[in-house]
C-alpha cells in the first residue's frame, strides 16, 4: 500500500476522468459510438480549502488499498448503479473502463443531462460481500460533512456524444458509525437484507371532524428510542390533487429498513404537515411515536405476497393501533 498525506488529514479527491484524453480535451471517437458518452474515475490526493479542519472533524483514511468503486447517477434515459474495479498506476487510483458507465444520449439529441448522486469506494467487491463498508464516500450537499468538501453530491453535468468527461469528485474517509454526517442512509453504504413497511395516514377536522388524507413526515431510528443510528430524517408524503374528479389523494408511504438476522427493532415519530388542503395549528407536532420490531412489521404481509400498510389517524374518534401511541402517554 503506498503512503498518502491524506492519511493524515483523512480526505482524498476522486476525478471521474478519462484514461485517453487529457482533462482538457473532449475527444470525440469513432462515429459508431457518437450516440454514448463515457465516464471513468482517476483518484488525486490533496486537501479542500478547510483542510486545517480535519484532524479534528474527519474519520482517520483506512490503510486498505481501493480496488472498487460504486457509483450512482441519473441520465435522460435512466439511472446507473454501478461497481467498476479500480486499478493502479505509481501515482494514482483510477477505474477500469466499464460498460455501464457508457451513457445513451438521447435520439436527435448531442448530449445527455447527468447526476452524479452516490460515489462509494471500497476495499473489495461490496457484491461479493454484501457486509463490506466502503473506506471512501463522497458527502452529500446538506449533510454535516459537506462543509469539509468544495464541491459535494449531487454534481451535475452535460455530457457530450462522443466524448469522455472529466468531472472532480472529493471524498472522505469513512467511519461507518456516522454514516448520516455524509448525507447517506445506513443502508446505503451498508448494503443489508431489507423488510418494507408502509404507512397511510387521514387528519380529521377538529370542529368539522371532517376526514382528510393526512400530510405527514417520518423519523425512524434503528432500536427502542431515539438514541440509535438515524435510519430515516424527515421523510415526507406527497398529497396529490387529481383534477378530473377534483379529489386530493395520496399513496402509502413505504421505508426500506434493515432486516438482520435475530430482534431488530425501529423507533418511529410521526409528525402531522399541513397540505394543500387543510391546516392544523398542530402542524410540525409528533403525533405518534413508538418502536416496532421486524416481527411486527411481518405481521403486515400477508400470504400472497401482498401487504397492507398501517394506518393511523389524527384527530379523529378512532383510536391508532399499537405500536405507534400518542407521546406520554
Amino acid at each position: 500500500m503506498k503512503s498518502f498525506k491524506l492519511h493524515s488529514i483523512g480526505i482524498a479527491i476522486c476525478a471521474l476522468f478519462c484514461l485517453s484524453c487529457s482533462k482538457e480535451q473532449a475527444n470525440y471517437i469513432d462515429t459508431e459510438e457518437m450516440k454514448m458518452g463515457f465516464i471513468a474515475m482517476e483518484t488525486v490526493f490533496g486537501g479542500s480549502n478547510k483542510a486545517g479542519d480535519f484532524r479534528q472533524a474527519i474519520p482517520q483514511c483506512s490503510e486498505e488499498t481501493p480496488t472498487f468503486a460504486r457509483v450512482v447517477l441519473t441520465h435522460d434515459l435512466g439511472e446507473v448503479d454501478a461497481i467498476v474495479p479500480i486499478l493502479s498506476d505509481d501515482n494514482d487510483f483510477f477505474t477500469d473502463y466499464d460498460d455501464e458507465l457508457a451513457i445513451p444520449i438521447p435520439s436527435g439529441q448531442n448530449s445527455t443531462n447527468v447526476s452524479l448522486t452516490d460515489f462509494m469506494v471500497y476495499a473489495g467487491n461490496p457484491e461479493n460481500n454484501s457486509q463490506l463498508p466502503p473506506i471512501w464516500v463522497a458527502p452529500k450537499e446538506g449533510s454535516e460533512y459537506a462543509v469539509f468538501v468544495n464541491n459535494p453530491l449531487a454534481i451535475n453535468f452535460k455530457l457530450g456524444a462522443g466524448t469522455k468527461k472529466y468531472v472532480p469528485i472529493e471524498v472522505l474517509c469513512f467511519d461507518d458509525r456516522e454514516v448520516n454526517q455524509y448525507g447517506y442512509q445506513f443502508f446505503d453504504v451498508k448494503p443489508l437484507s431489507l423488510i418494507k413497511f408502509c404507512l397511510f395516514g387521514n387528519y380529521c377536522a377538529p370542529d368539522t371532524g371532517k376526514h382528510y388524507v393526512a400530510g405527514y413526515q417520518v423519523n425512524v431510528w434503528q432500536g427502542t428510542d431515539a438514541s440509535g443510528d438515524l435510519l430515516y430524517d424527515e421523510l415526507t408524503s406527497e398529497v396529490h390533487f387529481k383534477e378530473n374528479g377534483e379529489i386530493y389523494y395520496a399513496k402509502p408511504l413505504c421505508l426500506w429498513l434493515p432486516d438482520r438476522s435475530g430482534v431488530d427493532n425501529y423507533y418511529f415519530e410521526i409528525s402531522i404537515n399541513n397540505t394543500a388542503e387543510y391546516n392544523t395549528v398542530d402542524a410540525g407536532k409528533v403525533v405518534l411515536s413508538g418502536a416496532i420490531t421486524d416481527a411486527g412489521i411481518k405481521m403486515y404481509y400477508n400470504e400472497d405476497n401482498t401487504m397492507d400498510y398501517y394506518h393511523f389517524r389524527y384527530g379523529c374518534e378512532s383510536e391508532n393501533a399499537p405500536p405507534f401511541v400518542v407521546p406520554n402517554q
